[in-house]
């Protein structure tokens, strides 16, 4: 898990613009381009405010200007994942300052985008249902999870990584499970590295809200095999103590490109570690 880049290419005025100018009318509906043309300027004075609260993080004080009936159906109508101006700028967001495209939902960091996260639920706050800042590439899973509800009583549930820096520390651990030829890891969280408590807390709450502990362990086999294929690839050329150097060393450089609370890596590290986990693969290349 890593932070993004906001979208800076263009202000998100004329963001709203360009996707505006380019609905067409059609013969189902031919004042739909009115409709737009008159609600805009409505709608840009709420990206004024949402511009503001977004500089210091503080989205969750933004009033709903409340659309309804038409004008609401008309701004949830804009929105469309596969409108160019929208991949334009996943693309933009995902792409990192070594050019190095990011496929993966950082929300997660277990499934694939496919999808936009309105940081703000659209239907609550349709004014924003383009909004570039309010976009956020993400997987249908987590999407399907946070719903609408976002906050309660000001409070923030999940973590806005355009915004909220990540820590450097761990707070990602792994507790491996009859680490033998079949390992089960139950993942979970710890402050013990001195974490801010107000950022632990959304990071407690984000992880909560979206399973992501319960994923992970579901889903360790995409580590478990490939790992013991490296492992088994090196038995008989190198000692067990230079295989598990050389994956630790690497493990080292993916922490570093994918996030220090990178889960995959957390529990690679976790299973080289694991004596169980090690002398089954020693064992079973032996009758391989």
């Amino acid at each position: 898990m890593i932070n993004l880049k906001p979208y800076k290419k263009k202000k998100s005025a004329d963001f709203l613009k360009e996707i505006i100018d380019k609905k067409s009318t059609t013969k189902a509906d031919p004042e739909y381009h009115s409709r737009l043309v008159l609600v805009k300027p409505q709608v840009l004075d709420q990206y004024v405010i949402f511009d503001q609260y977004f500089i210091t993080n503080s989205l969750e004080k933004i009033s709903a200007f409340g659309f309804k009936d038409k004008q609401l159906a008309d701004l949830l109508k804009l929105y469309s994942y596969k409108n160019k101006f929208v991949q334009a700028l996943k693309v933009d967001v995902t792409t990192t300052a070594s050019n190095r495209k990011i496929g993966t939902c950082q929300n997660c960091t277990i499934s694939e985008v496919n999808s936009m996260d309105h940081i703000l639920p659209k239907i609550d706050y349709a004014e924003f249902s383009v909004h570039p800042s309010n976009l956020f590439p993400s997987c249908t899973i987590c999407n399907s999870y946070k719903s609408t509800i976002w906050e309660k009583d000001g409070t923030r549930f999940f973590l806005n990584l355009y915004l909220d820096i990540l820590p450097p520390q761990q707070y990602l651990f792994v507790k491996i499970i009859d680490g033998g030829n079949t390992p089960r890891a139950q993942f979970y969280l710890d402050n013990r590295n001195s974490i801010d408590k107000d950022i632990f807390r959304l990071i407690n709450s984000h992880y909560d809200g979206l399973h992501l502990c319960e994923r992970f362990s579901q889903n360790i086999d995409l580590v478990v095999t490939p790992l013991k294929n490296a492992i088994k690839s090196f038995i008989g050329d190198l000692s067990i103590d230079r295989i598990k150097s050389i994956n630790l060393e690497r493990i080292k450089k993916d922490l570093d490109s994918f996030g220090s609370n990178y889960w995959k890596s957390i529990l690679e590290a976790a299973l080289l570690n694991d004596k169980d986990f090690i002398s089954s693969i020693q064992k079973h290349s032996l009758t391989e």
